[in-house]
């Protein structure tokens, strides 16, 4: 970055905030003349090993480790010398042709957008393939396919300053050298057929080979797809049109091939082997895949839109679906950190499913976090808002929050190993520092937690509450002073202080017996009709009466401007003390690596919330936020904040589509996982969480909630059913807390 000296550019960071036990709170926003330089600790972001099990790849290759004579070395034969020495005594030096490595190697590489995620790959095979002692010479070059012309090659892959080379680069008039390509086929030259034609001109002189990096069932979808046919050498190591190729199953006047056969190899010991005693062992009869010209009119094609989730929900597999969420939860992301993702999630996925998703469309190419140039496989992707919005809607969020937790540990355990791999973890105590105008563009567990309402950053003030919401206390430190355009009075209420909403102006008043009320009004900057938010929230009031929700102290929806009045959200005991929000409990939690609430609490407060969200549907309501920041945690009850953007009696007035009880219900699950989970707990027997709800007796309970998040809405129950077996899990666990305390022991 620009004025980092310490720091060089070919290393630019991936910033990447620390996990969830070592999540820092709120800090002062710094002023706007700048931002200030923060630590950080440089980590490598591990991969997993793009080719399965080495040693029988090795293995699977062991024919192709011949030698043959030298046309044009020699060496000296010393047991022929010795005795033409002893027959003749003659000093004569006998001679022999040297034995040397019988092919030369030429790995092209292609080096398109799509194959970075293919490009350990392309490491690891070629440090095979020099390990495996085989070949004189090898070379690797860069295949450039992204026009729908002639390919191109460079001396690099991945080096976009790398020098051009002519094709002819590659040619080997003897015919010693084997050409093998890796390619995930998705270049317009392959759609168009252009490599196909290259590959038939390599083919007439040497042995050529494709190995393709997609799984076989996604080869129809690149360009480079095949069909089985059952192959012949007729030479050791001749070239491919010396084959004899037949259909494995009909006869050849049935069925004739009248291509150039080149086979279509998967990085696998069991394709290899076959292909490497084909070329190994004159006379081998082997049945293996070969290149298919590309339909001519399918390449003609007009390219589809691909970047909507609802197409790439349509074409994916449930696993990549499910995958894309946790990506899209923590993206912008590389390629190093999407493996990494893939081995966090909490199943099998697979290289396939990455596969699906990065090339579905919905990944697209984004700004690196500082200038200078990345490595190649460092490029960063993201996905676009309205993917994201999606996405994160189709997962449960307490699964996306362990991923995210899992991914932070794992780079915790990273820190300080590899200070030339260019990701940093912000750490107050690191050995870098990074520009404050450098924001870490990886949040894990933030962006997480914003979804259930949590917020890390503390509230501006000006911002107010949020639509519709009651201010959570009478504190006057929470109230900014009224401005010249205030009204001094509305109703009966003096007015001593005010909030800003986002579509509304709430009001601290006092009536003339002192007693303390929060009033709302439209913002006079909007236009009228969020005047409707004040009809619809004190209609909810009104059917709740006080139970869960403020009390209705009256309204003036005729007046100008129309108002309503209500008891601020207040404990009893403690009436000029905010109550917290959920979210704030939650991030305390977050913060310092614990549970949000104690066994007992935790199911009162349940219990509470469940008692509420099944209270509005009895009323015909259904409120269309259920978050942890629209929920106010009092002693004896809880609060819903947010009842002005609800539905009632199916009436939606809000944007979007009208939210349903089912809705209510997954939200309700979702809060009720964190609020009996751990946080940074990563328990083997728990995979879903709720670690304080674990064991036989709290079987029921735990499927309930899981009932509440499965993705469909049909499975889950209804509120009542939750608070009613909340209830049952209150009374035995307040029983057992008095005969424990009574035994000196804890309940189970």
């Amino acid at each position: 970055a620009p004025g980092d000296a310490g720091r060089p550019r070919r290393t630019a960071p991936t910033t990447l905030p620390a996990a969830a036990g070592d999540t820092p709170g709120p800090r002062p926003r710094p002023s706007s003349a700048g931002r200030e330089n923060r630590r950080a600790l440089p980590v490598r972001v591990p991969e997993e090993k793009a080719l399965g099990n080495e040693l029988e790849l090795g293995r699977s290759l062991r024919p192709l480790r011949r030698r043959h004579d030298s046309r044009h070395r020699t060496e000296i034969d010393e047991d022929r010398t010795a005795a033409e020495l002893a027959e003749t005594n003659l000093p004569d030096v006998v001679v022999r042709p040297v034995r040397e490595r019988w092919l030369n190697l030429v790995l092209l590489v292609d080096d398109g957008l799509s194959m970075l995620l293919w490009h350990r790959l392309g490491t690891e095979l070629r440090a095979l393939l020099e390990r495996l002692g085989a070949f004189s010479l090898t070379r690797v070059l860069g295949l450039d396919t992204r026009g729908a012309g002639r390919p191109r090659l460079r001396a690099r892959p991945f080096g976009p300053g790398s020098t051009e080379l002519p094709l002819s680069t590659v040619n080997d008039p003897s015919g010693r050298s084997l050409l093998l390509v890796v390619s995930d086929g998705m270049g317009p030259a392959w759609r168009s057929g252009a490599m196909h034609t290259m590959l038939a001109e390599r083919a007439a002189r040497g042995p050529v080979a494709v190995l393709h990096t997609l799984p076989p069932d996604m080869w129809e979808a690149s360009g480079v797809s095949a069909e089985r046919w059952q192959a012949t050498t007729r030479r050791v190591g001749g070239a491919n049109t010396s084959w004899k190729i037949a259909d494995p199953v009909l006869p050849p006047e049935l069925s004739r091939f009248d291509g150039i056969p080149v086979p279509v190899l998967e990085p696998t010991a069991d394709s290899l082997g076959v292909w490497a005693r084909l070329l190994a062992s004159p006379g081998t009869t082997v049945e293996l895949p070969l290149l298919v010209r590309p339909d001519r009119e399918a390449a003609l094609a007009p390219a589809r839109d691909l970047s909507s989730a609802q197409h790439f929900r349509d074409a994916a597999t449930p696993e990549a679906y499910r995958l894309a969420a946790h990506l899209a939860a923590v993206a912008p992301l590389s390629v190093p950190v999407m493996r990494l993702v893939q081995t966090a999630v909490p199943w099998p996925a697979t290289t396939s499913h990455l596969a699906e998703v990065f090339l579905g469309g919905l990944v697209r190419p984004h700004p690196a976090p500082v200038p200078g140039p990345l490595p190649a496989k460092h490029r960063v992707f993201d996905f676009s808002d309205a993917a994201k919005a999606v996405l994160l809607d189709a997962v449960p969020q307490a699964e996306l929050l362990r991923t995210g937790r899992r991914i932070g540990r794992r780079l915790e355990e990273l820190a300080g190993n590899s200070p030339d791999f260019p990701a940093w973890l912000l750490h107050p105590d690191g050995s870098d520092v990074l520009p404050g105008t450098q924001q870490p563009f990886t949040r894990v567990e933030r962006r997480l937690l914003a979804r259930f309402g949590v917020s890390l950053g503390g509230t501006r003030r000006g911002d107010g509450p949020g639509p519709g919401r009651p201010g959570p206390g009478t504190g006057t430190d929470d109230w900014e002073p009224l401005t010249g355009d205030d009204p001094r009075r509305i109703g009966g209420y003096e007015l001593r202080g005010r909030r800003r909403g986002r579509r509304t102006v709430v009001y601290r008043g006092v009536d003339a017996g002192g007693r303390e009320a929060v009033l709302r009004v439209p913002r006079p900057d909007l236009p009228a009709v969020n005047a409707q938010l004040l009809t619809v929230e004190a209609e909810a009031l009104a059917r709740l009466q006080g139970q869960y929700a403020p009390v209705l102290l009256g309204t003036g929806l005729q007046d100008s401007p129309p108002w309503l009045a209500m008891t601020p959200v207040a404990d009893a005991h403690a009436p000029d003390a905010q109550p917290p929000r959920l979210a704030e409990i939650f991030t305390r939690a977050l913060t310092d690596g614990t549970a949000p609430f104690d066994i007992l609490q935790g199911l009162v407060v349940s219990c509470y919330l469940a008692n509420a969200v099944a209270l509005c549907h009895v009323n015909g309501l259904v409120p269309a936020t259920v978050d942890a920041e629209s929920v106010y945690v009092l002693r004896r009850t809880v609060v819903l904040g947010d009842l002005s953007d609800c539905a009632v009696d199916g009436t939606y007035l809000g944007a979007g589509a009208a939210p349903t009880r089912e809705d209510n219900v997954r939200a309700l699950g979702e809060l009720l996982q964190v609020i009996s989970s751990k946080a940074g707990w990563d328990l083997p027997g728990l995979p879903e969480g709720m670690h304080l709800w674990q064991g036989d007796t709290w079987e029921q309970l735990r499927r309930l909630v899981m009932r509440c998040v499965d993705p469909e809405p049909s499975v889950r129950p209804a509120a009542a059913e939750v608070a009613e077996v909340l209830a049952r899990y209150v009374a035995r666990t307040r029983l057992q807390l008095g005969e424990a305390a009574a035994h000196g022991a804890r309940p189970r």
